[in-house]
């Protein structure tokens, strides 16, 4: 008998391994993700702004998203194959596209693989695009097949852009009904990063627009009165290793409650990640060198800890990289080391300027950061006597039971022995025998 070695086409590959590609079949929302970065994506490396346009339909499964880019190249073949397949039904060949490739730009998608994805495991697909005075339609239905054949009509010269309208498939999904206020909050994420963005949401009578002129806006809209400092603030400041460049703007300060957020190439990292870990580093390492130099650590403390720094500042950061690189592909946080260290180059010349510039702030940055470590140095002192009270506890319960006489031998052989009053337990124990 000769064994079968099992192999799946692409669409095999999208339907039967969801969890490769977005994390897991219960992540439905992050098709919504992938569509909605390939439009950032276009406006910020090739427009000075421009605009998304996000509809969920009254049905709650179907959503439609329009940008204003230049339009998918869907006609014409590259290398024998048509563009639209590639574009549409071939795993890791992308939409981003132009002489430059992913090298010559900030994208969020640079593995071929969001919408591509989303056509498999959606019951409807349609793709419009309006490029270059001609206007494109192409339909899917049933994970990848073909109903309404690619069309091409003549656009007014001066439109341009691509609409993707898409509903998913609970064959593949465990749901596939959008919650209406989820999506607004996914969408609107996606306008945080550039303020080449305006991001427009419409439900049923509900419509929304996002957009933000800087971080410092958006920061202080998010943090509120939790303040317990003035905010420290960096514009975006390009780093270049190699030919690698990183730019990145910071915001943060002291907060009575620890809000961290951390976008790349205008995706939230809901995870964090490397990012987060270069900012609390570098808020630690200034903050204990400023707190020896001054003798402001109390008796037999010398250093702050993480947990000090994670539960005391709140920080939005944004970097572009035009070498992107996510954990995985669901895009939840990042590893990539030169991101740490280029968060905690730029930290540390927020607060070197802060300290100068702003002194009254700064000292309240630290004077949070003592008054938290203190807490949290009670609180572990807390820790440990309740530990050591409940080791005692137990003890006293295991070893020092009130009249109960152990035996040398445990095991199947041994035998327990309970008597009612001191006499009749006095008589057990003198007859007993003392191994078992």
């Amino acid at each position: 008998m000769t064994d079968i070695i099992k192999t799946l086409d692409d669409r095999g590959k999208a339907r039967e391994k969801i969890s490769i590609w977005f994390g897991s079949a219960d992540n439905y929302t992050h098709g919504i993700k992938e569509v909605v970065a390939n439009s950032t994506d276009e406006i910020i490396n090739h427009f000075e702004e421009g605009t998304v346009d996000v509809l969920l339909h009254d049905d709650k499964r179907t959503i439609e998203i329009k940008d204003s880019g230049r339009g998918i190249p869907m006609a014409g073949e590259t290398d024998g194959v048509p563009n639209y397949v590639l574009l549409f039904l071939t795993l890791f060949a992308g939409t981003k596209y132009g002489e430059g490739g992913y090298t010559d730009g900030n994208f969020t998608g640079s593995n071929g693989l969001g919408l591509t994805v989303v056509n498999y495991t959606s019951t409807m697909c349609e793709i419009t695009s309006v490029r270059e005075g001609k206007k494109y339609h192409i339909g899917f239905a049933n994970g990848g097949e073909v109903i309404s054949p690619l069309t091409e009509t003549t656009a007014n010269k001066d439109e341009h852009g691509t609409t993707v309208k898409f509903r998913l498939d609970d064959e593949v999904y465990t749901n596939t009904e959008f919650i209406p206020e989820e999506v607004e909050s996914i969408v609107k994420r996606y306008a945080i990063g550039s303020n080449k963005i305006t991001i427009n949401y419409k439900y049923g009578e509900n419509e929304s627009s996002f957009h933000y002129d800087n971080l410092l806006d958006y920061y202080t809209d998010l943090v509120g009165d939790k303040n317990t400092s003035s905010v420290a603030f960096g514009e975006a400041v390009t780093f270049d290793d190699g030919g690698e460049q990183t730019s990145i703007s910071i915001a943060l300060s002291t907060t009575t409650e620890a809000i961290q957020e951390s976008y790349l190439n205008l995706t939230h990292l809901s995870s964090g990640g490397k990012i987060n870990d270069g900012i609390v580093n570098a808020v630690k390492l200034y903050a204990n060198k400023y707190c020896k130099q001054n003798k402001l650590f109390p008796k037999n403390v010398n250093s702050f800890s993480d947990s000090d720094v994670e539960e005391s500042i709140s920080f939005v950061t944004v970097m572009l990289s035009n070498k992107v690189e996510f954990e995985n592909q669901t895009k939840l946080s990042t590893q990539k080391n030169l991101y740490r260290e280029v968060a905690k180059k730029r930290t540390t010349q927020i607060l070197e300027i802060m300290e100068i510039e702003d002194t009254t702030g700064f000292k309240k940055i630290i004077d949070h950061l003592l008054l938290v470590q203190k807490d949290n140095t009670n609180n572990q002192k807390q820790k440990e006597n309740l530990k050591k009270k409940l080791k005692e506890k137990v003890d006293n319960m295991v070893n020092k039971i009130d009249k109960f006489v152990d035996c040398r031998v445990h095991g199947e052989e041994a035998e327990l022995y309970l008597a009612e009053g001191d006499s009749a337990h006095g008589s057990v124990v003198l007859a007993r025998d003392g191994r078992f």
